[in-house]
């Protein structure tokens, strides 16, 4: 099923400027309001193929970008196809059209479709000959109900050229918003050539469920001897992310826990005890609505049960008595993330998540409300998964 509508709008050209925060850096995008969750069954993987296809001509103007400090990527996500460079914004201002025509007006042959196909489940099979990769591809599966962006290996093969060319020419043939970071404004001329068109996203939104869903079967991951395998516990929270203070107090939380060498968790788990060779704490945004907190922690099968319960002790204890000095440090840690290139493109993709960032620039926090937020935190529900990537395991 293919789910698309038109809905009248009166601005036709969607463009929206930001001031960069990064003296004279700037970033150009190309940005299509659909990605992997509008798909479909027979349809998994092909929106991260079209990104493929439609950057082979960017391939002739690479020399040129990098001569001019300029570099380019695309990526897939859930709700996104995007085209972006980023670098020295004066000499960018010169290749915005360039960029525009290259990705948009690009003719894709049947003998492109075939090799970048071709490349795109080999990628894919090498992701599930990678035990991390397939841990998060049958987490998202399993708590999320979301296939990978790269797609089913089967649905990719039995793809069609013809079938491939009708979703690109409904779906991404205009992109649906042009974001410029920038201090130079678009020409009229640049105005007549830079086409946008609304889609209205029907697709069903995916949501948290901490019993699992069925929708899609487990990747086999990789066969690994007894005492090598790694196993990873996850506990999740989902909450909703209309509230931008928690949001941005638990997102400061996931730095308190995990950032640096002295970081609670590194320390217990990996200096007092030596039970991980890593471990991370992220606040990731899932939709419009939703947001999941997460720690990964990657240790021996042996040690499983002993990781899990310094964990959770780590939490606890910082949760009743946390570190003022340790608050002070991960501000800044967290204000000086935001002082990258990434931010210059990822975050601006997303208006909800472009006001959190923002927000936090300039927010003055406050150690009292954080000790509040983190009790809520800790007293909401939560689960603990452990792995899902082994051949034959859980």
């Amino acid at each position: 099923m293919l789910y698309y509508k038109k809905k009248e709008r009166k601005n036709l050209n969607m463009i929206t400027k930001f001031k960069s925060n990064v003296k004279n850096m700037g970033a150009f995008l190309i940005k299509f309001n659909w990605g992997s969750m509008n798909e479909g069954p027979g349809n998994y993987g092909i929106s991260h193929l079209i990104e493929h296809c439609l950057c082979n001509k960017l391939k002739d103007l690479e020399t040129d970008l990098k001569i001019n400090g300029i570099k380019y990527n695309a990526w897939t996500s859930t709700e996104n196809v995007v085209f972006h460079i980023s670098g020295i914004d004066k000499n960018i201002k010169d290749f915005r059209i360039k960029f525009y025509n290259a990705v948009i007006n690009y003719q894709i042959t049947e003998d492109v479709f075939e090799r970048e196909r071709n490349i795109v489940i080999q990628e894919l099979e090498n992701m599930h000959s990678d035990q991390d990769s397939v841990f998060f591809e049958n987490l998202n599966s399993k708590y999320f109900n979301l296939c990978s962006v790269g797609g089913l290996l089967s649905n990719l093969k039995n793809l069609t050229f013809n079938k491939f060319m009708e979703y690109k020419n409904r779906y991404y043939s205009i992109p649906d918003e042009i974001v410029l970071t920038s201090k130079y404004d678009l020409t009229e001329e640049e105005k007549a050539v830079l086409k946008t068109e609304d889609k209205l996203n029907l697709n069903k939104k995916y949501n948290f469920n901490k019993n699992g869903y069925n929708t899609f079967e487990l990747i086999d991951g990789p066969v690994v001897e007894n005492n090598r395998v790694v196993t990873y516990m996850v506990p999740f929270k989902s909450f909703k992310s209309d509230n931008y203070e928690r949001f941005i107090y638990y997102k400061l939380f996931a730095v308190y826990m995990n950032d640096g060498l002295t970081s609670p968790l590194y320390y217990e788990l990996r200096e007092k005890h030596r039970y991980v060779y890593g471990v991370h704490s992220a606040l990731n945004d899932i939709d419009d609505t939703n947001c999941a907190w997460y720690t990964t922690l990657k240790t021996l099968n042996e040690n499983c049960e002993g990781a899990k319960k310094v964990m959770m002790e780590c939490f606890e204890k910082e949760i009743k008595k946390p570190s003022i000095e340790r608050f002070r440090t991960s501000i800044k840690s967290l204000k000086n993330s935001l002082k990258t290139d990434n931010y210059l493109s990822y975050f601006r993709i997303n208006t909800k998540m472009e006001h959190i960032f923002k927000t936090i620039e300039t927010y003055k926090f406050n150690f009292k409300k954080f000790k509040q937020y983190i009790k809520e935190f800790y007293n909401s529900e939560y689960i603990l998964t452990d792995d899902i990537s082994i051949k034959n395991g859980k």
